[in-house]
């Protein structure tokens, strides 16, 4: 027995021995040799933010019944990038695409170099009526106060699209021209779909033959100091894959008939009854697409979560188990279930004759749209309800590479436009979807990423109130652009 209870106390000694040298022995990563520029973009950052004003002032706002869009402002946002940036619509190639979405090309010196790919949208969602009074300042003024720039599309996509042409323009006035060839597309319906933009622009650059070394897009941004937990320093997330979805309507079918006479089960309580069900029964979690991130910002955690984290292959299931407690990190584990739509009956006192449900998954990937449904089939157990669709859903993206060129670059640029050498830079699965779902086909190399360091009430502003970009993030942009570009002449992507 003496030699059991011995033998177990050094086995528990050796564990924790190897437990503390795997979290004590964390390599900090390679990037971290490259060291920031002072970079000088040569504009006036005042006359930057009066430019992206102008621009929120224009309502290109995505209407889900296109009969009730309002086309002329699109017609004037478009023509106000022209008024706005003279050079550049003098020096590059434009072409409008369905009317209303817009693609540049500006030549490179040597056309054998595949050409990059910048993304943006200038549609903006709607604000809700009547949460106008919620807005520090009016969501169409375009203020510029308190070191801000305030209103709808100021994050979400049009401080962007003004920081990509910007860039150029001054570029342009001090001569410079690309080695490879860039391409910007401006889609005018993303917030609804992108089929009439994104999807109609890559249609035609696929007709036309053309492969990017990389592609660009918003979805992923820089997580200010504090934002992920146990951390002080800021982490530019790069995008390299993004969720699919469906929806899956749930329906169940009674006889009707007065409330005072009740069937032992409604067709509404089948419903209710079914969707608690699936939220209890969630998709399984995993770490594997968070590792690659984890691992990239291990180093600079405190000791306790290096300890789990360089020895996940023993504490998976406790890592897990903290993860779901957070929203944001619960879904970058597991093909989310989020119930958004309930209906019954009408009256409070008739029995419905029909209830429904629809439930929004975001998908893994690695993970389908027929194992969603595969899934809320075996959970719900129920023959008597009908569970389909609501559209044919997306698949999820396909996973961008981490050890390739595109990624060096947009690491690299990352790390070099920022003020001081602080920034941590991770690969990071979206939890959204944006227009590079229709890019795919042009490229092998597509991320998402925003150069803006945003904490939580910026995030809130995204499709809320209060929307604003800060004066400090509109320079972020410009050194990013900026030094991307010349960066692209350096190396290929």
């Amino acid at each position: 027995m003496k030699f059991i209870l011995i033998s177990i106390a050094v086995l528990t000694l050796l564990l924790a021995l190897v437990l503390g040298y795997r979290s004590l022995s964390v390599p900090q990563p390679d990037y971290l040799q490259i060291e920031p520029l002072a970079i000088d973009v040569g504009i006036d950052l005042q006359q930057v933010a009066r430019h992206l004003a102008g621009a929120i002032r224009i309502k290109t706002v995505s209407q889900q019944q296109r009969s009730q869009q309002d086309t002329q402002a699109f017609r004037d946002f478009q023509r106000y990038l022209v008024d706005t940036y003279p050079r550049l619509h003098a020096q590059l190639d434009r072409r409008r695409v369905n009317k209303f979405s817009l693609v540049y090309r500006w030549r490179g010196s040597d056309p054998s170099l595949e050409p990059i790919l910048l993304l943006g949208h200038y549609d903006t969602v709607p604000v809700i009526a009547g949460t106008e009074p919620q807005w520090t300042y009016p969501p169409y003024s375009g203020a510029v106060a308190e070191g801000y720039v305030w209103g709808r599309g100021a994050l979400d996509d049009k401080g962007m699209i003004i920081a990509q042409m910007e860039t150029i323009e001054q570029l342009l006035s001090e001569g410079y021209r690309p080695q490879r060839s860039i391409y910007l597309a401006y889609g005018h319906d993303e917030e609804i779909g992108g089929r009439q933009g994104a999807k109609k622009i890559s249609e035609h650059m696929q007709a036309r033959g053309l492969r990017f070394g990389l592609v660009l897009d918003e979805g992923s941004v820089i997580a200010a100091s504090g934002m992920i937990p146990g951390l002080d320093r800021p982490v530019a997330m790069l995008g390299h894959a993004e969720k699919g979805y469906v929806s899956l309507r749930l329906t169940a079918h009674g006889d009707g008939g007065h409330s005072s006479i009740p069937p032992q089960h409604t067709a509404a309580g089948r419903i209710g009854n079914a969707v608690a069900k699936l939220e209890r029964a969630q998709m399984p979690a995993r770490l594997s697409h968070s590792q690659d991130f984890l691992h990239s910002i291990m180093a600079f955690l405190p000791f306790s979560q290096r300890l789990l984290l360089s020895n996940s292959w023993l504490f998976e299931p406790l890592l897990i188990s903290q993860m779901e407690q957070r929203p944001e990190l619960n879904a970058s584990l597991r093909t989310t279930t989020a119930v958004t739509m309930l209906s019954g009956s009408p009256v409070e006192n008739v029995l419905p004759i029909t209830a429904s449900a629809v439930i929004n998954f975001r998908i893994m990937p690695g993970e389908t749209v027929a194992d969603v449904l595969a899934h809320t089939t075996g959970v719900i157990a129920d023959d008597r309800l009908d569970i389909s669709p609501t559209s044919s859903g997306l698949e999820p993206s396909p996973v961008a590479p981490i050890d390739g060129a595109a990624y060096a670059l947009l690491q690299q640029t990352a790390r070099q436009s920022w003020a001081d050498s602080s920034l941590l830079v991770a690969p990071r699965l979206v939890l959204a979807t944006t227009d590079t779902r229709h890019y795919h086909e042009l490229s092998d190399q597509v991320f998402r990423f925003m150069p803006a360091a945003l904490d939580f009430a910026d995030i809130r502003g995204i499709h809320g109130s209060n929307e604003r970009i800060s004066l400090e993030n509109l320079n972020t942009m410009l050194r990013f652009y900026r030094q991307l570009i010349l960066n692209t002449g350096a190396q290929h992507p």
